[in-house]
């Protein structure tokens, strides 16, 4: 999909925040200009939902262990001694 972005000059973005923002949120995307210089991108957010990892990448939670500490932070305790 090719999304045709508008320059815009950043004394004007300052001066109408709101409404530059407002037409992010519609879809808009602009090029953000200093002194006829591109110096950043302002697109819109879209939320990506990521599908929890099986096996060894899912959360591991922490075991406490008989001296009171977290397993987590007595292995790199240990690791850092080394």
């Amino acid at each position: 999909m090719l999304t045709i972005m508008s320059h815009l000059e950043i004394t004007k973005l300052r001066s109408s925040v709101r409404k530059y923002f407002d037409q992010v949120e519609k879809g808009k995307s602009y090029v953000i200009v200093k002194k006829g210089k591109p110096i950043a991108k302002v697109i819109p957010f879209h939320e990506v939902k990521i599908k929890k990892a099986q096996g060894w990448k899912r959360e591991i939670k922490p075991v406490t262990l008989r001296s009171g500490i977290d397993s987590s932070l007595f292995l790199r305790e240990e690791r850092d001694a080394r």
